[in-house]
């Protein structure tokens, strides 16, 4: 055992994914409970080009991507990484956001993203969450081009 193996517990401790998914709305009560609103796990989008398909723009698309952890065996302030992968497998840059462990076991955090995907292609996308390089859990988001083709003279 290395001098960082040491250093590092094991994630067998903790944390625990209680809910990672996509949704619509994330309503947050008086009480600090949250209540997810339409989950997602397939989005359409419309596309309309004129003429031919060649190439689908990049579609700026609003995501909440909301991630439930518990404590176990953690404790401490960290980050939590997201990780987005196309389709195709290409990795796309990491968003990190802190979190903090205070114990004990059954408590956790609850991580509330708002981001803006630029998707441009169709398939199933991956999102892996990761904490201390060790992927927690991955959430699959499938996308669905809807291309309509308008004629050029048409207004």
């Amino acid at each position: 055992m290395t001098q960082e193996d040491a250093i590092v517990p094991s994630l067998n401790l903790g944390p625990y994914v209680a809910v990672a998914c996509f949704a619509e709305k994330v309503l947050t009560e008086s009480d600090n409970v949250h209540s997810l609103i339409r989950m997602i796990d397939r989005i359409q989008i419309a596309v309309t080009t004129h003429g031919e398909v060649k190439a689908i723009p990049t579609i700026q698309t609003p995501l909440i991507l909301y991630v439930g952890l518990k404590c176990g065996g953690e404790r401490g302030s960290h980050e939590l990484e997201i990780v987005p992968v196309k389709p195709g497998g290409e990795r796309l840059p990491s968003k990190r956001h802190p979190v903090h462990f205070e114990g004990p076991e059954y408590k956790g955090v609850n991580i509330i993203v708002k981001m803006v995907m630029g998707i441009n292609m169709e398939g199933t996308w991956w999102f892996e969450i990761r904490h201390r390089n060790h992927l927690l859990t991955k959430i699959p988001l499938d996308v669905i081009f809807q291309v309509q083709t308008r004629d050029k003279a048409a207004p």
